[in-house]
Formats: structure tokens, C-alpha cells, sequence
């Protein structure tokens, strides 16, 4: 176990973890939230504390820090505020709180709240996960899915086992989104994205918001994308067995937004960014992929968990924004 003279432990216990990716666990004496970190990460972990001590101020239940990172050993470690889940929340050892329209309701409203203020606050310049979470520059390379996706997407294309005449249609779809996103892009107001605002980044206790959690993909970004991203997650039909939204989530969460005077206009605008929105998302699990080893996984996602949202975005995306009243 690793401490240093300040007696702050890193535990070995697994158990003890909510999460393995970013090394967080509780401290159930304390009730305290720990985590862990790369030492290059201090400032920007500092500068995270910042803004999220400034939310709090204004009544936005995002994690407040209980101090600031401590060094320990070649890691620094911070505490952050606990609070706990409803047990009914969890299924079989995961948090998946379900998705009520109450709380669909106060996801929105907070959500507007929260944009109110970050549109006068400027985000960290790139995600502390970066590069497996990246930053809007890729959309701006001349080879903007090489740039988003990386090595394993460069050699995919080489391989000519895999390559096959999808990549050509997945780049053009792609590159015709680009075109139409940068625009919208270059108008929109710019702020505090927090970047992966879904259910299971939202501590509940009944039906109320207690706690808004993950800050590893707050970035300096249009708003309209944060917003696109919260409706990606919050809308998505989860039983769906291809990639779907639902009409009615999307829409109960993009209603009440606007009735809490969610900044981002126009909202027609959505419609090119939301399909941008679930590619910057599901660059998180491509980048992890490692090359050749997980080449199928590889095929799988560009074919599947891309291709598929692509194609119904194509087919469906004027539908959804004619029933939510956007065109």
C-alpha cells in the first residue's frame, strides 16, 4: 500500500474500487470519494477544482474536491465529496439508475443551470483522458478520422484483410458532417462542456439530483456539442437492439431545457451535431483498441456501433426533430 507523510493510501483492494479505468475508490471510514492520478496531471486537476468549487457556489450539484492533489510517490491523489446511491439503482454490481421522465426532467433543468454559467467559463483546453478522449481539433485535420480515432484506425485502412468499401461511405458521411458542423461550430458560443453528462454520471436519491460526478471529459467547447452529447445519452433507447433514441426521452429532455432557459440556439443546428457527437464518444473505446490484436473488435465498431448510429441518424434524424418541433 502506498502513502506518503501526509497518510493518504492508495488501496490495493479491489473491492474497494468503483472504477478501475480512473482509479477512484471510497473511503467508507470517511466518507470520501478518492482518486488517483498521473504527477503531469496537476495543474490541470487543480484548475478542474477550481471550476467545479465555482458550479458549486451557484448551486450546480456537481462533485465539490475536499482538497487539492497531494503528491504520493509519482501519482497525486485528491478527495472528492460522497454521497450515496439508492440501492435500487444498481444492477448486478452496475450503477443503472433508471431513467424515470422526473428524472429525465431535473437532468434537463440542471443541465440548462449548468450551461448558464459555463458559457462564462472556460473549460480545460484538452480532456484530462486525452488522447482517448480528444479534443473538436480532429474535425479540422485533413484526415479528421485518422486524427479522432488514431493508430489503429491508420492501419486498418492498410489491412487488407479488413478494407473494404464501408470505410470509403464511413468518410464521405463522415467529411459531409464535418462541412456542415464547421460553421456551427465557428458561431456558437464556446464554454464548460462537461462532455459525458448521462445517468450514469448522476448520483440520484429518489427522483432528485444529488450529485453530478466524472469531470475526466470537461473541455473548452461549443455548447451546442455538450448539449448534443447529453441528448445522445439521454434520449438513447437503451433496449433498442441497433442503436435508436427514443422520441419521447429526447424530446422531454430537450423541452424542459428550453423551458429552464438553456442557452444554446439555434437548436436546429443540432441536427449535423448530433451524429458528431456520438463519433466523439465512442472514440473513447476505439483508442483503447490495440492493433492487430483487437483488429475484429476493430471491424465490429466501425461496421456496427458506428456505421449503424450513421445510418439511422441519416434515416431518422428529421423525424425526431420534426416531432420535438426544431424543423
Amino acid at each position: 500500500m502506498a502513502q506518503n507523510k501526509n497518510r493518504i493510501e492508495i488501496p490495493q483492494d479491489r473491492n474497494s474500487y468503483l472504477g478501475t479505468l480512473n482509479r477512484t475508490w471510497i473511503d467508507k471510514v470517511n466518507k470520501k470519494v478518492g482518486r488517483y492520478f498521473p504527477e503531469e496531471k496537476y495543474e490541470q486537476i487543480v484548475y478542474i477544482h477550481k471550476l467545479s468549487r465555482e458550479l458549486a457556489a451557484n448551486d450546480i450539484p456537481v462533485q465539490r474536491p475536499l482538497c487539492e492533489p497531494v503528491p504520493v510517490n509519482n501519482l497525486i491523489v485528491a478527495y472528492y465529496q460522497y454521497c450515496k446511491n439508492d440501492p435500487g439503482d444498481f444492477k448486478d454490481g452496475w450503477y443503472v439508475p433508471e431513467e424515470t421522465p422526473e428524472r429525465i426532467a431535473n437532468a434537463a433543468k440542471t443541465f440548462a443551470e449548468f450551461q448558464k454559467l459555463a458559457k462564462d467559463l472556460r473549460g480545460p483546453e484538452k480532456p484530462l483522458d486525452y488522447p482517448y478522449c480528444n479534443s473538436l481539433d480532429w474535425i479540422l485535420e485533413p484526415s479528421p478520422l485518422e486524427k479522432l480515432l488514431g493508430e489503429i484506425y491508420i492501419k486498418y485502412k492498410a489491412n487488407k484483410e479488413y478494407r473494404n468499401k464501408s470505410i470509403k461511405e464511413y468518410e464521405k458521411m463522415v467529411a459531409d458532417l464535418i462541412d456542415k458542423a464547421i460553421p456551427i461550430i465557428e458561431e456558437s458560443a464556446w464554454g464548460l462542456c462537461h462532455g459525458d453528462f448521462h445517468s450514469g454520471n448522476t448520483i440520484f436519491q429518489g427522483e432528485e439530483i444529488k450529485l453530478i460526478v466524472d469531470f475526466d471529459f470537461w473541455v473548452h467547447h461549443p455548447l451546442i456539442f455538450d448539449l448534443a452529447i447529453s441528448l445522445e445519452m439521454w434520449g438513447r433507447d437503451w433496449d433498442s437492439k441497433k442503436f435508436a433514441l427514443d422520441y419521447d426521452k429526447f424530446n422531454h429532455f430537450l423541452d424542459v431545457y428550453i423551458q429552464h432557459g438553456g442557452p444554446v440556439k439555434p437548436l436546429e443546428s443540432l441536427v449535423y451535431m448530433l451524429p458528431l457527437a456520438r463519433l466523439w464518444i465512442i472514440n473513447y473505446g476505439i483508442r483503447k483498441l490495440k492493433y492487430p490484436t483487437d483488429l475484429d473488435k476493430f471491424y465490429k465498431y466501425i461496421n456496427g456501433a458506428i456505421m449503424d448510429r450513421l445510418y439511422w441518424y441519416e434515416e431518422n434524424i428529421g423525424d425526431l426533430l420534426k416531432s420535438s418541433g426544431l424543423l
